[in-house]
């Protein structure tokens, strides 16, 4: 097994044994990828040791603890891992795809179709972790250049090159456009709602 490989177990571990959650901004600073590889830097347990196995109920939705702590590494992996470019999940290289199911494969015994579920998990928290940084470290400073000229503290893993790039092409027009596009269709369900 490759060093890599080993590495990114003992790391799981270290996650798994600790207890730590990652939550959304604001609740607890979020830390990368690298924060968690350097504390698990220690770790030389060897892959043999038994992995959580993620439960199903009836319905294929996964449940219980080994469940909530893969969903929370697959967090981790899809903000660190995958870069923040302008395009859809069905873009992104497979290779990096790749890496994020062997991370989790390796970390947890998933089940039938678990690639499948990773994935598609992955690429929401992904969608999510954009959609939370346009949210709150963006828009809200549209008119202050000094604020986006550098990545916020709390993802402090987000390289400066791809945060200018996602700035750019968060406040272009085109992003305006479907920005206020997509605000007016939430608005119309929840007049439909009431």
């Amino acid at each position: 097994m490759s060093k890599k490989k080993v590495g990114l177990f003992c790391l799981l571990k270290w996650f798994l044994n600790t207890k730590v959650r990652i939550l959304a901004p604001r609740k607890m600073e979020v830390r990368s990828l690298e924060w968690y590889e350097h504390n698990a830097s220690c770790c030389e347990e060897k892959t043999s040791e038994l992995r959580p196995i993620v439960e199903y109920n009836k319905r294929g939705k996964g449940i219980g603890q080994a469940h909530s702590e893969m969903q929370s590494y697959i967090g981790v992996l899809a903000r660190s891992r995958v870069p923040l470019v302008d395009m859809k999940w069905s873009q992104i290289p497979k290779d990096i795809k790749e890496q994020i199911w062997e991370a989790v494969d390796m970390a947890f015994v998933v089940g039938q179709g678990g690639k499948n579920s990773v994935l598609a998990s992955a690429a929401k928290k992904w969608k999510d972790f954009k959609s939370t940084l346009t949210r709150h470290y963006i828009l809200p400073y549209t008119n202050d250049r000094e604020k986006l000229s550098q990545p916020p503290e709390t993802y402090k893993f987000i390289e400066k090159a791809q945060w200018d790039a996602f700035v750019a092409s968060r406040l272009s027009k085109d992003f305006e456009s479907v920005h206020s596009q997509h605000a007016q269709i939430r608005e119309n369900e929840l007049e439909n709602e009431l």
